[in-house]
This record gives structure tokens, sequence and C-alpha cells, in this order.
């Protein structure tokens, strides 16, 4: 006759309970691209998801979501004192990608993810994990068409790519206090981009400008590939303390790329306009004048175009795969695709 004991029973309890019970998650810029994507992802898996958003955010994206808000702002300490103390995952993904000055990016993505991190500490000491979302901007260029490595020399080039660096190091200083995984995409696209957009729109008007006669090499994410690998890897023991770039394995150059841009729009002539780049940076000179004046970032400005004149924006995602098996499987057909079947259901193309 086998005899088991209370106890056993409680501990078999305690373990279904753990399974089922939802995660608690945070999550910075959630009102955002790439944090609306993900916010709707964890919710709808039935996670305990709290955004954090500023006063002024606009929710468009966040509007029947099953999630919960908090008030406050990554460069505002003081704001993020009361951020619930059990939290199992914190997603770090707000950041300032234009900026007028160079200070602001530095004093949001560098300075603010100091000021989430010691919050979290605080806060959350029992924390599983906390995911800082970077950018390949960090790491900078890529030399020859070689994919960089996460082992690759840090080489940024402008000062968001630098501020996201220094947010690196600093989330590096909290390691032995935290479970900290970094990760790298490098150019992201897909529904609710508004970057993206604006190529879309240029190419429906029947035309495409080039900076310089070169053709560019790139890596590219589609959105809910990014937001499906964060979250693997953020559950994944074996990242923690861990850096990664997630993209989609293929490389792409730019007038591919384009020429797919064509196709899907169904665009038979499209004026091809190659601009020295001296030309675009006096364009991009006055658009940073009159940004100074509006008080507004400058779509375009001259650090954008140091960007746009790399020849190779590459990076690899073989560790992400070695570690989680997962391998970014939308190719840029389909993701054109279905970012322009969003674009024209929402009208925005």
């Amino acid at each position: 006759m086998n005899i088991i004991s209370q106890d056993s029973l409680s501990n078999k309890q305690q373990t279904t309970n753990d399974k089922q019970r939802k995660s608690r998650i945070l999550i910075t810029g959630a009102t955002g691209f790439i944090g609306s994507h993900l916010a709707e992802y964890l919710s709808k898996r039935g996670d305990d998801v709290t955004c954090l958003v500023r006063k002024t955010s606009n929710l468009r994206w966040l509007e029947g979501l099953d999630v919960h808000f908090h008030t406050g702002e990554v460069t505002d300490k003081k704001s993020l004192q009361d951020i619930p103390g059990d939290m199992d995952y914190v997603y770090h993904l707000a950041s300032l990608t234009k900026a007028i000055q160079p200070f602001d990016y530095y004093h949001v993505n560098a300075e603010g993810t100091r000021n989430i991190l010691e919050t979290c500490v605080k806060n959350n000491p029992k924390i599983k994990r906390f995911i800082l979302m970077s950018s390949l901007a960090a790491a900078g260029p890529a030399l020859k068409n070689v994919p960089l490595t996460e082992n690759c020399e840090r080489n940024p080039i402008t000062d968001y790519g630098k501020s996201k660096l220094e947010a690196e190091k600093i989330a590096e200083e909290f390691r032995d206090k935290i479970p900290i995984t970094i990760i790298r995409p490098p150019a992201v696209y897909g529904p609710r981009d508004q970057d993206i957009l604006y190529q879309f729109k240029m190419i429906q008007k029947g035309w495409l400008m080039n900076v310089g006669k070169k053709d560019q090499m790139l890596s590219m994410v589609f959105a809910p590939d990014l937001v499906e690998a964060t979250v693997r890897l953020a559950e994944c023991e074996a990242a923690d303390g861990e850096t990664f770039f997630v993209c989609n394995p293929e490389d792409y150059s730019l007038s591919r790329l384009n020429n797919e841009l064509i196709r899907i729009l169904g665009m038979k002539h499209v004026k091809r306009l190659t601009l020295p780049r001296w030309i675009v940076c006096l364009f991009a000179w006055f658009a940073e004048m009159g940004a100074s004046f509006t008080r507004k970032p400058a779509l375009l400005n001259r650090q954008k175009i140091l960007e746009l004149c790399q020849p190779c924006w590459l990076c690899s995602p073989e560790k992400m795969r070695k570690i989680t098996g997962y391998v970014c499987p939308t190719p840029i057909e389909k993701g054109f695709s279905d970012t322009a079947e969003w674009y024209k259901k929402h009208k925005w193309l």
C-alpha cells in the first residue's frame, strides 16, 4: 500500500501552481513601435503586464489590451519609486531614437537605464530577468560584408549608438546584482513602424532616392520575430548575463529591399535618383536648424546620413540560434507584404 504524505501532496500542488501562475511583467517603452508589439504578445499569452507610461504618452496601440499602467518616466527616478515589487521580468525598451541635441540621447538612453536598473534592484531583488533592448548601433557598422558577432569590438559612430553603448555598460555594472540579458536588433520593421513608412510613401509616389552610389548591405528583423526572440531569450536560463544580436539570418542589399518594395506596391515606373552625400548633408543641416526652432527632432540629420553612408550594417544571429534554437522565420518578401497591408488598412499609405 502506497502512502503519500501531506507534505508531498502540498509540494506537488505548489509546483502545479507555480507553472500555472502568470508571469508579472513590467515593460518600459510599451507605447512605442516594438514595445507595443511586445505588450500585445505577452498580454495575449496571459501574462500580467504593467506598462510604464508618461502622462503625455499616446496609448493607441495598447487600447483593448489587458494591461495595467504605471505613470512615470525613466528620466525621473522619483516617479519610479512606486513600481510594484513583485515583477518576474522587466523589459526595458524605453529609448530615444531622434533628438534635438546629443545630450538628450544620453539622458534618456543611458541615465534612464541606470534609473530603472537601480529601481529594479531596490524593488525587485528576486527578479528572474532584466532585458535591455539595445541596438546594432551600439556595436557600429560591420567591415567588408562580414557580419558582426557579439565578441566584436564595439565601435558606435553616432550619438544614438554611443548612448546605447553607455546603456549596455551600465547594465553590465548590475550583472552581479540581478540577472540581465542584452539584445541588439538591427533595422526593425513591421506594422506601426513610422521610419520605413517614409520609404514606402516615396516609392508609392514614384521616387526612389539613394545617398551615394554604393549598395548598402543590411541585416533586418520583422517586429513580431524580434518579440518572439526577446521573450525566448528572457526565459532562457543560458541567456543570463549574455548579449545577443537578433535578426533574420539572411543578409539584404538595399537595392534588393527597394526592388521588393517596388514589386509589393505594384509600381511599374519609378524614377531613381542618386544624390551626392554633400547635398543630402546640406538638406540635413537645414533640417537640424529647423528643429532647433520647432523643438521637434528632424527626421533627417547629419548623423543619420553618416549611418546611411556606411556600406555594411550586418550582424550574425548564430549565437541566439545555438542558445535557444530559434531562427527569425519571416523572409523580407512576407514581412514587407504584411507591413504594406497594415499601412493600407490603417490608411497610412
